[in-house]
């Protein structure tokens, strides 16, 4: 999945997020090769609101905790992370 965004071409698909808000990458940042977020200084909106920030990939959501970004400082800037597998909490 990551070719698909370091090749721009989901950058204004739209996609809903695990409570059904509307999702659009507006602008895709340099991909990463580096540690930290996969893509800098991207722009998303989520509904009727635009963030900007880095994206970060993974294989499924808990592995933001298991890779420690919730406690990397690299990662305080996203401002979305896209799952291949999530799994939907209360």
């Amino acid at each position: 999945m990551i070719e698909l965004f370091r090749r721009n071409i989901l950058q204004g698909l739209v996609f809903n997020d695990l409570s059904g808000v509307p999702v659009t990458i507006l602008r895709m940042g340099p991909y990463s090769r580096n540690s930290g977020p996969d893509f800098r200084n991207c722009s998303v909106q989520a509904g009727n609101k635009v963030f900007n920030g880095d994206i970060e990939f993974d294989l499924s959501g808990g592995d933001w905790f298991r890779h420690g970004h919730f406690e990397n400082p690299k990662f305080e800037n996203v401002v979305l992370h896209v799952v291949r597998s999530a799994v939907r909490t209360p």
